[in-house]
């Protein structure tokens, strides 16, 4: 339930059968190691990503902790600065050779992590 706390006088225009959008924070931390969920895969039981090291890709398995649809925290198997292989495909396999991409300049996003420095840039 929502309470509106404003004066009556203050709310003569909302009228009938008015909205409130309402985000909720769940949880919050400052010092997290994110990544774009669309790193992740399964891995057994676990989650993992592709970490790139010297031009390759190892399936590298990680600890999560909280997420949302877009990011997750990492807890354990990857370190800030790592770079990580975002959306692969069956192509990408253990130990693939990998480049980075220059980001096309239509709709590319980044994504920042929380532990004072970008974590991985979303390559378009």
């Amino acid at each position: 339930m929502i309470d509106l706390v404003d004066p009556p006088e203050s709310r003569t225009r909302l009228g009938h059968d008015f909205r409130v959008a309402v985000h909720v924070a769940i949880w919050e931390s400052k010092d997290s190691l994110t990544i774009p969920v669309s790193a992740l895969f399964q891995r057994g039981g676990d989650w993992a990503v592709f970490a790139v090291k010297d031009g390759r890709a190892p399936a590298t398995v990680v600890g999560t902790g909280q997420r949302n649809s877009k990011l997750v925290e990492v807890l354990s198997g990857i370190s800030s600065g790592d770079r990580v292989v975002l959306h692969p495909t069956d192509r990408v396999a253990e130990g693939t050779a990998v480049a980075e991409r220059e980001p096309r300049l239509s709709s590319c996003r980044s994504a920042t992590g929380q532990s004072g420095g970008e974590i991985e840039k979303q390559r378009c």
